[in-house]
């Protein structure tokens, strides 16, 4: 299953794990409104201590393909389209779900089981999304409080707003993590995490901090000449004439890094 989703909205939004452990305290589940395009159903979701509304608009594109999803709770929205999933079989699934012969784990794996597109809010949203299984890719823009775990497969994941923070985590596979701030987790595999290249001087607190560089199996990606320092924190990184824009986390020998694509 190929899946699309392009978001949008100012607040925290979701795919995956943390709906799913909301949706294990869901109540009071009506349809609001029904027709041969849209399906509006509300309910009532109990969410550490605090109950709020929960409200889901899912449009039908042709050939029984969902379209578009809406949905807000509390004061969070957000929006998701494209080609997602084949609409009588999500209900299906959400039925039985809800009926309690399908776990949410299985309902959560199924719809991400393929390969996953994600492209998120550029207008300050951040985005919470775990990916399960499949080669997916996630572009960020905006968010700082960003948690991507990608599971298994060989994934990319991308986020060049400086301003931008959060975790990112590639999980079991090939990946590759092009960030400018926040932490970058390649899991195990073959992971490549880019020297992305910074020009903004007031950029100092803003890195890609590699928390967990495997010596002689990962590599780092730069298309410029390296520059770097030591210090008890790790190797910084900087490339070009930019700013220092990477920490490779306990490193502290520029020979123990593998380098692709650079002239230093």
């Amino acid at each position: 299953m190929a899946t699309l989703y392009t978001l949008r909205g100012t607040d925290n939004q979701y795919l995956g794990e943390p709906t799913l452990q909301a949706f294990n305290r869901i109540t009071n589940i009506r349809v609001i409104s029904q027709d041969n395009i849209r399906v509006v159903r509300e309910a009532d979701i109990t969410y550490e201590g605090e109950t709020k509304k929960y409200r889901e608009t899912i449009l039908i594109a042709n050939n029984d393909r969902v379209g578009r999803m809406e949905y807000s709770y509390g004061s969070s929205s957000g929006v998701a389209s494209g080609e997602l999933f084949p609409f009588s079989e999500l209900v299906q699934r959400g039925n039985a779900v809800y009926a309690g012969t399908l776990s949410f784990q299985e309902y959560e794996e199924w719809l991400y089981k393929g390969t996953d597109v994600i492209d998120g809010s550029r207008e300050g949203g951040s985005l919470r999304g775990w990916t399960h299984g499949g080669d997916d890719a996630v572009y960020l823009h905006s968010g700082d409080a960003n948690y991507i775990d990608a599971g298994d497969g060989n994934d990319y994941i991308q986020n060049f707003n400086i301003y931008s923070d959060g975790v990112y985590r590639g999980g079991n596979g090939n990946d590759r993590i092009a960030i400018t701030n926040g932490e970058a987790w390649g899991g195990a595999g073959n992971d490549v995490f880019n020297l992305v290249p910074i020009f903004d001087a007031a950029s100092i607190y803003s890195y890609a901090n590699v928390m967990d560089y495997e010596i002689g199996v990962d590599t780092v990606f730069a298309q410029g000449p390296v520059y770097h320092a030591v210090s008890d924190a790790g190797l910084w990184l900087s490339v070009g004439e930019g700013e220092t824009s990477m920490l490779i986390k306990n490193i502290y020998d520029i020979n123990q890094v593998t380098f692709d694509n650079s002239f230093g």
